[in-house]
């Protein structure tokens, strides 16, 4: 049993992560904000629909201010309700 809940706990706190919000979406740019996560210039995010599906992929341009700009790579960004970043930031160093 011990073991169980442990694996619950580490699963939980594994795929938890701070909510980043769409502010706006506009021709194929999206406003987010970030709401404290910090994100790379050239990040990858994932656009969810209301039951988690990804719908689209974008990069983030610009950052600053807790806020962000993203341009759409691929996919559709209608019914966009959350976004899920990329666990490996991809900035050029």
């Amino acid at each position: 049993m011990k073991i169980f809940n442990l694996v619950l706990f580490a699963l939980f706190f594994s795929s938890y992560s701070k909510a980043v919000e769409i502010i706006q979406i506009k021709a194929n740019k999206v406003l987010l904000d970030l709401e404290g996560e910090e994100v790379a210039v050239d990040q990858k995010i994932y656009l969810l629909n209301a039951s988690g599906k990804k719908i689209a992929i974008a990069t983030i341009l610009e950052s600053k201010k807790g806020r962000a700009i993203a341009i759409i790579n691929k996919g559709k960004t209608e019914g966009a309700k959350s976004v899920q970043l990329s666990t490996n930031a991809t900035a050029a160093e």
